[in-house]
């Protein structure tokens, strides 16, 4: 059986994480990998923290990279700069024949309804070299979408879905939590968060997830309404990667979704992503509620403090999946379930 060949593009914390993982499987062989600043000219297997090396070093020419490696998929785990650098990305390991998992634009998890242009340019790209695209990760990608879908499924009827998710931000490294405004003072974020100009801004009137479930369950929704609310610190918080976030300063967020469909709210989503919540008195873990018959309530905790092994995780064991589905853009509703790999 030969191996997957696969292309590591961002090597940070996600991006490392997935190399840990890989590096244990003997039907994987990591053939390149994309960085930049420090780790550039390294070996991939001493920048992921695995002990060894690889003999794949990290390179910041990503055109030279799929021009010169054949690979079967493309893990990619970038930081999110601009649309057009992260399209960019996509469609060249897209034209270079591979298939691409991807964490990096949430839009493209489910896009049919909101962002259809975003969706439909990927989709076309990665039919025509014949191979697939996924966006996913552990939310969104499961915990606040796929998961409570999977419940519905034993239901005889539903009036109302509600999904909440507090999460510590702290395994994840810069890239993530700059993109999600962390880190400012409250005057510049709430400046941010006004300026449609802003992809982050743009996109937090509607969230793929709500759209997911709405069609899944053939639900019609009337408007989708959201709140955007800044944490502040009450303290002085230091991450694992030094990210320093002083007293005063934005911590986190808080993001909720309502969607509603015949004048009520049938799907509500309530997301919270700080740097050391129960600093702040708020508890983590991810509360599923569903108003149906059977109605109940599903509560999961342990995820949310590894946030870090569940993200990169997911995005390794959806490999399978994406090297046997039909070419085109797919999200996690058209494949099959995914479970841990075999070593």
């Amino acid at each position: 059986m030969e191996k997957v060949k696969v292309i590591i593009y961002g090597v940070g914390a996600m991006g490392s994480g997935a190399v840990r993982l890989l590096a244990g499987k003997e039907w994987v062989q990591i053939v390149g990998a994309i960085g930049h600043k420090r780790n550039i000219g390294k070996d991939i297997g001493e920048v992921a923290g695995i002990g060894r090396k690889l003999g794949v070093i990290i390179s910041d020419n990503p055109g030279q990279v799929f021009g010169s490696t054949k690979a079967d998929i493309c893990l990619h785990a970038t930081g999110f700069t601009t649309e057009e650098d992260v399209f960019g990305q996509i469609l060249m390991a897209l034209d270079a024949g591979c298939n691409v998992i991807s964490m990096v634009d949430t839009r493209l998890f489910y896009p049919w309804e909101h962002w259809p242009e975003q969706g439909r340019r990927i989709d076309e790209a990665a039919r025509k070299n014949g191979v697939t695209f996924l966006e996913t990760g552990v939310n969104p990608g499961f915990t606040m979408d796929q998961m409570p879908l999977l419940y519905t499924g034993i239901c005889g009827a539903i009036e109302k879905i509600t999904v909440k998710e507090a999460a510590d931000m702290d395994p994840f490294g810069t890239d993530v939590l700059q993109y999600l405004h962390i880190g400012l003072p409250l005057d510049v974020f709430n400046e941010k968060l006004a300026d449609s100009s802003e992809y982050y801004a743009a996109a937090k009137p509607f969230d793929a997830r709500v759209d997911m479930i709405a069609d899944a369950l053939g639900w019609k929704l009337d408007e989708v309404k959201v709140t955007v609310e800044p944490i502040v610190s009450e303290k002085r918080k230091v991450t694992r990667f030094n990210f320093v976030i002083e007293p005063g300063i934005v911590c986190g967020i808080r993001q909720m979704y309502r969607g509603k469909m015949n004048g009520r709210v049938a799907v509500e989503t309530d997301w919270i992503l700080t740097v050391f919540p129960e600093e702040d008195g708020i508890q983590t873990g991810n509360f599923i509620t569903i108003d149906g018959d059977p109605s109940m309530k599903i509560t999961i905790s342990g995820l949310t403090e590894k946030g870090d092994v569940v993200t990169y995780a997911r995005f390794v064991n959806c490999i399978p999946q994406v090297l046997q589905a039909k070419p085109g853009l797919a999200t996690v509703m058209d494949l099959p379930v995914s479970t841990l790999l075999k070593p």
